[in-house]
């Protein structure tokens, strides 16, 4: 299955894809049940900040290439981000944690044998759907 999703990643230029062991299907789409990801549902996101202005909050724009291209949805050992979420990160501090390649625009991320996922979490905090990262107080 990884092999499948590295073929696919790799050739569609994906903005973010992940493979994991865990019991969720995904059901990705933007009607009505704005499904979240595992790892969004234990974040810290407020997915209703402004539902009584546009009755969405945030869960509007959960599918939607900008959130994609700028917000990592999941967090597993082995994924691929577009070079818009990569250049959030410190590199660094990801290769790390993590083995880093390209193919076609798109970074594989595979987790160091030996190191812990929340090692790569802290490395990605920049782009986790965390409050204090995604939201600043208007001045």
């Amino acid at each position: 299955m990884e092999r499948q999703l590295d073929s696919f990643a790799a050739a569609c230029a994906s903005l973010q894809a992940w493979s994991s062991q865990c019991t969720w299907i995904p059901q990705f789409d933007s009607a009505g049940s704005y499904m979240c990801t595992p790892y969004e549902e234990a974040g810290l996101l407020n997915w209703f900040r402004g539902i009584l202005s546009d009755g969405g909050g945030l869960n509007n724009v959960k599918m939607t290439a900008q959130w994609c291209s700028n917000v990592l949805r999941m967090v597993t050992p082995h994924m691929w981000l577009c070079r818009d979420l990569l250049d959030q990160v410190d590199r660094s501090a990801l290769e790390r944690a993590a083995l880093v390649s390209e193919a076609n625009g798109t970074f594989k991320i595979v987790l160091r044998a030996g190191v812990g996922i929340d090692e790569l979490e802290m490395a990605l905090l920049p782009i986790l759907p965390v409050e204090s990262v995604r939201i600043t107080p208007a001045e």
